[in-house]
């Protein structure tokens, strides 16, 4: 039986993926990783080796200084296939090159790269975690890299939807789908259910600090704080009710689908006014402001 395992978590970004993390890292042998979209250039063939050119290309990705990877000359590459050097990077993150691992990615993409992971990993099992629309707006908005209009996001917020639904149905007994409000509001009920399908147990009594790498810190500070239940309706305080009324008339049927209550029963779409300003606002924001705030993050 193989010593390194994989469980990919994904959904939506700002669905909640590295507090579910967190909540099931007290297992003994819980490998709980940095982010890790640098691993789509690893995507491939299981069995084929790497090249120079892929190597580099990692090695220059900003997030290798988050997972605190040696320099390249320390790589095994050349003697590695694909498998064998991903676990070799996780292995060396944790400081524990031998023994049993379970290694938990909670890097929001996963499901949209379910195929490529699975013909690396084909025991590996997929966990989607959903949360309501309204409350990925009020969590995204402010962020470097996040919609900053409610139209923008909730059109956002339904592509990644529905591709990590698709996935899963595709998935099927390998994959799990969970609400981020039944995370936050019955943890032990929700961790119960996990344990049930992966056949092992989640601790949740005396939950270890996960260590965030320096660029994310902020924007996870409260994964290491309390499970609190009222996170889940937080977005009634922070949002006005037309931000409300224009998520809900561009998704209110998948929040019907998911069991999220409705504020408008005939919500109305935005104005042409409110499309242009929203479409001005979103080009300065995220094509100009936006991208200098990341950059000057990834540098520091």
């Amino acid at each position: 039986m193989s010593q390194f395992k994989q469980l990919f978590i994904g959904g939506c970004p700002r669905s909640g993926t590295t507090l579910l993390a967190r909540m099931l890292s007290g297992t003994p042998d819980a490998a709980v990783t940095p982010e890790s979209q640098f691993k789509d250039i690893l995507l491939g063939q299981a069995t084929a080796a790497l090249n120079r050119e892929q190597v580099a290309l990692l090695h220059r990705h900003w997030q290798r200084r988050a997972w605190n990877l040696p320099a390249l000359r320390h790589w095994p590459w050349r003697s590695k296939n694909r498998v064998q050097f991903l676990e070799w990077l996780v292995r060396q993150h944790m400081g524990q090159p031998e023994g049993e691992l379970l290694w938990i990615d909670h890097s929001p993409n996963n499901l949209a790269l379910q195929h490529e992971l699975r013909l690396l990993f084909p025991e590996s099992r997929f966990l989607h975690i959903v949360r309501d629309p309204r409350a990925v707006f009020a969590s995204v908005r402010r962020l470097d890299w996040g919609r900053s209009t409610p139209a923008a996001s909730a059109r956002w917020w339904l592509q990644r939807h529905q591709r990590a639904s698709a996935a899963c149905s595709k998935l099927g007994q390998h994959s799990l789908s969970l609400r981020f409000e039944d995370l936050v509001s019955e943890p032990e009920a929700t961790l119960a259910e996990v344990s049930d399908w992966l056949g092992r147990p989640f601790p949740i009594s005396k939950l270890p600090a996960l260590k965030l790498p320096r660029y994310t810190q902020k924007q996870h500070q409260l994964v290491n704080g309390a499970i609190l239940a009222r996170r889940a309706e937080a977005w009634q305080d922070e949002l006005s009710e037309r931000e409300v009324e224009i998520i809900e008339a561009i998704v209110g049927a998948e929040l019907d689908q998911l069991g999220y209550r409705r504020c408008f029963a005939e919500p109305r779409s935005p104005s042409p006014l409110e499309t242009g300003r929203a479409g001005l606002q979103e080009l300065l924001r995220r094509g100009l402001i936006d991208r200098l705030r990341r950059q000057w993050r990834r540098s520091a």
